[in-house]
């Protein structure tokens, strides 16, 4: 499944319902389907914070554990760039959380600009 985001941050609830639906049906029993979804709408959000333009999700049921890869046009980051938030910071935790509650993330800087983070889900 493929969803093309404008950016706009009113667009992640009910793209989120969306993938819950999709998850509900096709997960195994007992699934973490709340918290892949709770990862997955983390990872959109913060695309489209930090891009100027569209994001691409992508879900990938090809291994035994789908994969979200969330795509955008941003200026690039790696996970080891990003800097942990301040204790009184309100935002800029998107990415822990999701790293928490995935089976795997990695984020790759892509040329000529923008970023991938693709998570495994575990459902």
């Amino acid at each position: 499944m493929d969803w093309y985001v404008p950016n706009d941050t009113e667009v992640v609830r009910p793209l989120r319902l969306a993938l819950g639906e999709h998850l509900e049906r096709h997960a195994a029993a007992g699934s973490d389907v709340e918290g892949a979804v709770l990862a997955a709408s983390e990872l959109i959000t913060n695309a489209i914070q930090n891009s100027d333009g569209p994001v691409w999700v992508s879900l990938d049921w090809g291994r035994k554990e789908p994969v979200l890869t969330v795509h955008d046009l941003g200026t690039g980051f790696t996970l080891e760039g990003v800097p942990e938030p301040a204790i009184d910071q309100v935002d800029g935790r998107g990415l822990m959380i999701a790293n928490h509650l995935v089976s795997e993330l990695t984020v790759r800087a892509k040329r000529p600009g923008g970023s991938s983070v693709s998570a495994v889900l575990p459902v």
